[in-house]
């Protein structure tokens, strides 16, 4: 079964993109990480799991698109992407694609994957900073996600659709989480199984209030590491792969600065420019789209 993240947008696509440009610009992150978390707990903790945790929480941060309301509005070709955003309405009439909250159903997946794959004491510290990361990868940390998960059925809430109220099985993310590990080894270091489905939103959101509570604060301030890079690594694998978002291929002023400094390019004027970084992953993607 085809996954999307957008429209004519692989969803295996996107989320090993971002996990390109993380590695090409931000690598030296996972040993900072390591190191600060050893200083903070005062142990030696296994450098492979903290690295396969990281490489998790980016090819998992848009997961939750993987959810069957998403899915039955996304399409697998559209003319409109660059517009999709930001109309009530396409001109073919069809209603535009929202993924908003997508990444409250992000975290709740990573951290079910990662209850299974590692032991508590890595979940409660590495798995803390990775859940927070893609929990807040499209925003600072503010409480109105939290309030969010605490009123998830409120008028506000982008989960009013019935859908979002009963357990739906995860059709295809078998085959998503199968095809990650194929792709990484220390991804397949902290990977057992995955959510055979979905719950319902209810559920969702009081475990990750619950998983929460449970964090060690010294260690979650650290989230800050990863959930800046995951953010600015994400907009610029989107640019890639919607080319029409940005007309005549310009990009804005933010990713032409993190794509500067962050993946140490002299020049980035068009989305051509970062496309000269062509690391193994990005070769494939092309591939992949005629797969998943």
């Amino acid at each position: 079964m085809k996954l999307f993240s957008w429209c004519n947008e692989p969803l295996i696509s996107h989320s090993l993109l971002t996990l390109e440009f993380f590695l090409i610009g931000c690598s030296e992150l996972i040993d900072l990480i390591w190191r600060k978390l050893c200083m903070l707990t005062n142990k030696s903790l296994d450098m492979i799991i903290i690295r396969g945790v990281i490489k998790l929480a980016l090819v998992l941060h848009d997961v939750g698109k993987a959810h069957p309301y998403y899915q039955s509005t996304v399409r697998e070709k559209c003319l409109y992407d660059g517009i999709c955003s930001r109309i009530e309405r396409c001109p073919d009439g069809n209603p535009p694609v929202r993924f908003s909250g997508h990444q409250v159903l992000s975290a709740w997946f990573l951290y079910r994957v990662l209850e299974e794959g590692v032991e508590g004491y890595y979940l409660e510290t590495i798995g803390s900073i990775a859940i927070l990361s893609v929990l807040f990868h499209h925003e600072a940390i503010r409480p109105d996600i939290f309030n969010l998960l605490r009123n998830p059925y409120s008028r506000q809430s982008p989960f009013r659709n019935p859908n979002f109220h009963q357990s739906i099985d995860c059709k295809g993310c078998q085959e998503f989480m199968k095809y990650l590990t194929r792709c990484d080894r220390d991804i397949a270091e902290v990977v057992i199984s995955c959510p055979s489905k979905w719950e319902d939103i209810g559920t969702i959101c009081e475990e990750l209030i619950n998983v929460n509570k449970r964090f060690c604060r010294p260690v979650t301030r650290l989230y800050c590491l990863l959930a800046g890079p995951l953010g600015g690594c994400d907009t610029i694998a989107a640019s890639i792969l919607r080319p029409t978002t940005y007309k005549g291929g310009g990009l804005p002023i933010h990713i032409r600065e993190f794509a500067k400094h962050v993946l140490r390019l002299d020049k980035v004027e068009k989305i051509e420019d970062i496309k000269a970084l062509k690391g193994p992953l990005f070769r494939k993607y092309r591939k992949l789209k005629s797969q998943y």
